[in-house]
């Protein structure tokens, strides 16, 4: 069976770091790394890294040049500064090919692809937490497939490790729509070419929830973290 992965850049599945962010770093990654450090790989099956091996993408290791890196580097580039005027392209290729690598810093992206055939940009993120309050329990949502077009602007998140009836996040439908306030400004910052900024927003949101548009997934229908012992 194809992965979901492949299924989703070929557009045959569509029914369903951290200086940068240092809110998200004290509110989510501090708390899960300290209940994780003793075994993540036992709380969640990680379904990315697996997936991602069926098509031609760029693991998240900076400090690794090779070739297939360096293709996909450039077709992110080429996406990036599809649109503006000639004498703007150079400026823009330089700052995609900049943006491409500042991506490859995120520690909660696994690896990134293109697909040149339908002008996506493909994100494999790791797994997604969140919770409603501070007294309420981590929820272990999933790793994400987040997909993300420039013309025209928009986007869709598949949740890879798991679903509730078909819906892949309290605030993602079961076609990977996502119910978000900013959607406007996610669509403008695709529409110039910024993939590192919307994806930031877009992973921010998919670890958060104020309530479910959702109630069929609401936060609660996920599973629990395990507690730190």
């Amino acid at each position: 069976m194809r992965c979901i992965l492949h299924r989703a850049v070929k557009g045959e599945f569509n029914s369903k770091h951290c200086p940068i962010f240092p809110a998200y770093y004290n509110t989510i990654c501090a708390p899960i790394a300290r209940l994780c450090m003793k075994g993540a790989k036992l709380i969640y099956s990680s379904k990315t890294e697996r997936s991602l091996r069926y098509i031609e993408m760029s693991e998240n290791q900076p400090t690794i040049e090779s070739p297939k890196r360096e293709r996909v580097r450039q077709q992110f580039a080429e996406l990036c500064a599809s649109g503006f005027p000639v004498n703007k392209l150079e400026a823009r290729f330089a700052q995609g090919l900049d943006q491409f690598d500042l991506f490859n810093k995120l520690p909660f992206v696994q690896q990134i692809g293109v697909d040149m055939a339908n002008q996506r940009v493909v994100v494999g993120t790791t797994c997604a937490f969140l919770r409603k309050t501070k007294d309420e329990p981590w929820r272990i949502i999933g790793e994400f497939i987040v997909t993300m077009k420039k013309m025209p602007a928009d986007f869709q998140c598949f949740n890879i490790t798991k679903t509730i009836d078909g819906y892949h996040h309290p605030h993602v439908n079961d076609s990977g729509i996502m119910c978000i306030n900013n959607r406007q400004e996610i669509q403008l910052l695709l529409a110039d070419g910024d993939y590192l900024e919307a994806f930031k927003i877009i992973w921010a949101a998919l670890n958060t929830t104020n309530g479910a548009p959702y109630s069929v997934a609401s936060a609660d229908k996920w599973p629990v973290l395990p507690e730190e012992t």
